[in-house]
């Protein structure tokens, strides 16, 4: 029997599915080096369903608080490494604790004492680093999870030639309701769109009262749709990263700030995805000009996709090392 590792993360509609779904990945790719995986969760339907499809075996916090978990984890399940996966910041003593029984790894956050994990793995290629005295951290292309499923379609081999197919997706949840926001972008566009929703869309009942405009369709969320489209506008998150490993063309519509500014990163690094901004300060007629713009220029959807073939996304073997031990670069 292989050795074990715990991954502890939160989901639901008004945190996303992002962390559901990265859990899921990472469980596969840990898996297929001999690990035993368990998931440490919130008491939330869909993810307990997800994770059940996958044959990832999950527990749920019944404790008062989150150390108490962690502390029932390390008692009962005896994990050689504990995956954080959540933005919430551990006391120094909790994590000396801890420290002193299982290797700790956190996904995505960094916080005031994080000098004291074993490493700090943040899965995207738009990572500012303010700790730069931090000498645990990895980061980049090469280290962002992504679905299973996404990794096993084949990426595109040529651009698109024109856009008669736009499809545009909100991610899990959307907490924000940019769905509705975006339209109202539409209204103005004449192209055909399909619109996903999301298997946690949190405006769901309100679906019904939608005023959608003659030009799109509205459809549960399909990756099989998405891989159809020309063109995808995105929320920012890791379906950007899964999109640019498909190189598919994207427009990135931020919904929170701090998702703005990395979406500007992104696209100053690499060059593969356009942005339009955090969604509460562009006017609509803003944000139909610039997808209007977009998807007229067949030079910079060539231009995007050629970016897109010169990159490697998601190397589960760095994945796996990073996790369980054994990479040594370090940021």
């Amino acid at each position: 029997m292989g050795k074990k590792v715990v991954i502890k993360f939160k989901a639901s509609e008004d945190v996303g599915l992002g962390h559901l779904y990265r859990s899921i990945s990472l469980s596969e790719i840990l898996r297929s080096v001999g690990y035993q995986v368990v998931c440490a969760i919130n008491d939330f339907t869909l993810a307990k369903r997800e994770l059940s499809a996958k044959s990832v075996r999950w527990l749920v916090n019944a404790f008062d608080s989150e150390e108490a978990f962690v502390d029932y984890l390390l008692a009962v399940e005896k994990p050689e490494v504990i995956v954080f996966d959540e933005k919430y910041e551990y006391r120094r003593s909790d994590l000396l604790r801890w420290k002193s029984r299982a290797r700790l790894v956190s996904i995505d956050f960094v916080g005031a004492d994080y000098h004291l994990f074993d490493r700090i793995l943040i899965p995207n290629a738009h990572f500012i680093n303010v700790y730069p005295a931090l000498r645990n951290v990895l980061w980049g292309f090469e280290y962002v999870i992504i679905n299973e499923s996404v990794r096993k379609k084949i990426p595109r081999d040529e651009p698109p030639t024109g856009v008669n197919n736009i499809v545009v997706t909100t991610g899990g949840s959307d907490p924000e309701g940019v769905f509705f926001w975006l339209l109202d972008v539409f209204k103005g566009i004449h192209k055909n769109a399909t619109f996903l929703v999301g298997k946690a869309f949190k405006h769901r009942k309100d679906l019904c009262l939608a005023n959608v405009p003659r030009n799109v369709a509205v459809r549960p969320y399909s990756l099989d749709v998405l891989l159809e489209a020309d063109v995808v506008v995105s929320l920012f998150g890791v379906t950007v990263y899964e999109l640019i490993y498909l190189r598919i063309p994207t427009i990135v519509v931020a919904h929170t700030k701090e998702n703005a500014v990395s979406a500007c990163v992104l696209k100053e690094r690499c060059g593969c995805v356009e942005t339009l901004g955090f969604f509460r300060d562009i006017g609509i007629e803003v944000a139909r000009e610039g997808i209007r713009d977009f998807i007229k220029d067949k030079s910079k959807l060539a231009e995007i996709f050629n970016r897109e073939r010169l990159l490697k996304i998601g190397d589960a073997t760095k994945i796996a090392a990073a996790v369980v031990g054994g990479e040594e670069r370090s940021t």
